[in-house]
Formats: C-alpha cells, structure tokens, sequence
C-alpha cells in the first residue's frame, strides 16, 4: 500500500533524522508505535522496515526505548522457576557421593 501525506516544507527539516529520507522516517515512526500499542510484533516491525534479523529488529526497537512490557505474572513465573531448578541443584548436590562432589 502506498500512502501520500503532506507535510508543510518549513516541518520537513524537523521531522528528518540527519542522513536519513522523510519516508523512512516515517515507516519508522509507524512501525515503533505499532509496536509499542501491541499492534504489532517483533516480526512484523522487520517484515514492515524490511530487517531480517530478529536481533536486529530487537536493537532497532531497543535503540528507540520501545520495550515490551515486562509483565507482574511473568516475572513471578519466572522467579518460581528459578527457585524450583536452583532447589533440584542443591537436592541432587547433597545426593551426590562425597568423592564425586570433590571432582567439581
């Protein structure tokens, strides 16, 4: 899809990154804010900018303070987890012969 806008001359200059067309800029923009809203996901902002990299595209949105929210129930999952392999270590370290536990 293509899509014209019109921007008053004097506004170009301000809305342009140096070294960088307005229309990228743009795309940018669009892409960022899409991703930030949820609209959109990681994959479709580099299939939208055309990157290829998923590490790319993670240091492109990274570089413009687009973070995905980090949710409450995630982090508390994911401290659970931690908890529960950080205990299965210390369990099988104490079940571990004594001569095999000096080869460490």
């Amino acid at each position: 899809m293509t899509i014209l806008l019109e921007i008053p001359d004097d506004l170009v200059a301000a809305l342009t990154p140096p070294g960088q067309e307005l229309s990228r800029s743009a795309l940018e923009a669009l892409a960022v804010d899409g991703y930030r809203s949820g609209r959109l996901t990681e994959t479709d902002v580099g299939k939208l900018l055309g990157i290829a990299s998923r590490l790319e595209v993670q240091a492109f949105l990274k570089e413009r303070g687009a973070f995905l929210p980090y949710a409450l129930h995630v982090q508390a999952h994911e401290r659970d987890v931690a908890h529960h392999a950080a205990r299965l270590a210390r369990v099988q370290h104490q079940k571990a012969p004594a001569n095999d536990r000096r080869r460490r």
